[in-house]
């Protein structure tokens, strides 16, 4: 008589699966039929941003890791791999992993990855990240001044280098 069923299913992860649907009816023959299947896992994506900061600040290197629908993907483990030096970090409930910057005057180009789990591919990314040299205040002229007179009022010979 042409009747239909359907059922809508939500995999949590990627893999092999098997639907078994059986068919019981006193008119008719039972009937057991088996489909085999692969759900694919879901593309992740990394947003970040390039970082300049002054060498001593209190800058970070901030990505986020996101589903290919914009969902966030939280408490997941991340790597930050700079300079030869890998970090894990886990993501935070806004997706958001932060390193801390405590690198040397310089260029870099980091490399942020996702390995990947049961859910989600494996994905990566390049950020650059400038480390300028941290330039003398005028406090600290002020100081080398303050500390040369004092040596001078005492009758000590002292000059700060230039």
């Amino acid at each position: 008589n042409g009747s239909k069923a359907s059922l809508d299913i939500s995999f949590p992860e990627g893999g092999a699966y098997t639907l078994t649907a059986q068919y019981k009816n006193n008119l008719f023959e039972s009937n057991v039929v088996k489909f085999n299947f692969n759900v694919n896992k879901e593309n992740a994506r990394i947003s970040a941003s390039s970082v300049t900061k002054t060498y001593g600040g209190s800058e970070k290197s901030t990505v986020t890791l996101k589903d290919d629908n914009g969902n966030l993907i939280k408490d997941t483990i991340v790597y930050f791999n700079i300079d030869g030096k890998s970090t894990k970090i886990k993501t935070n409930a806004k997706g958001q992993a932060s390193m801390p910057i405590t690198l040397a005057p310089k260029s870099y180009t980091a490399t942020v990855s996702f390995e990947g789990n049961n859910r989600y591919n494996a994905i990566s990314t390049q950020v650059k990240i400038v480390v300028k040299k941290a330039t003398p205040n005028g406090n600290i002229k002020k100081g080398k001044v303050i500390l040369e007179q004092a040596a001078k009022a005492k009758g000590y010979p002292f000059k700060f280098n230039s």
